[in-house]
């Protein structure tokens, strides 16, 4: 039978007298049991993201770190600037165009409306994104989605602003692992 060290769990010779790792004496002619290990488990249940999923721009599940939420949320937000520069604009040139030739003011009317049935679509894109990034942002700091959701409306909309400062919880959560041990985290 194997003998191990009682202090650090080293295996022994069967004939040694100190421990090879520690230099603990160890007792001679007497088996040691082998020492048993507790494994911690993953907190895995069923908010409990992968790495792909928490990296993930479409779905809610994960934790991001802060900066992956800064950089996504000036992304989104450059881009719904850049698209409501372009939708108030289109408009404006639209209505000027169906002012001067005023026999085609109805197919001006259309081309708004269709314009504004785009951008309400777009805008909506925009918004479910930016609710998955705080949802994701808020398993971070092990709040749930709807937490975070209601801590926002409550906030007037301060707390995604809060969220770029508080610092998320070290080691894995029952969201996802740390955020901070992905590819390309600060």
């Amino acid at each position: 039978m194997a003998k191990y060290c009682e202090q650090c769990g080293e295996r022994l010779e069967d004939d040694a007298v100190f421990c090879t790792g520690c230099g603990q004496r160890v007792a001679i002619n007497m088996p040691i049991q082998a020492p048993t290990y507790t494994y911690y488990n993953q907190p895995v249940g069923a908010d409990y993201a992968s790495q792909d999923e928490s990296l993930g721009w479409f779905n809610y599940r994960g934790r991001l770190n802060r900066q992956r939420y800064i950089f996504r949320s000036l992304i989104l937000s450059i881009f719904l600037i850049v698209m409501s520069i372009m939708l108030v604009g289109g408009i404006a040139f639209l209505i000027s165009a169906a002012e001067q030739n005023r026999g085609s003011g109805g197919a001006g009317m259309g081309l708004i409306i269709i314009l504004l049935v785009v951008a309400g679509i777009i805008e909506l894109m925009l918004i479910v994104e930016s609710y998955f990034l705080l949802i994701k942002r808020g398993h971070d700091i092990n709040l749930s989605g709807w937490v975070s959701v209601l801590i926002q409306f409550a906030s007037g909309g301060f707390f995604s602003i809060v969220l770029y400062f508080i610092k998320g919880n070290m080691g894995p959560n029952q969201y996802g692992e740390d955020p901070l041990n992905y590819p390309g985290s600060l």
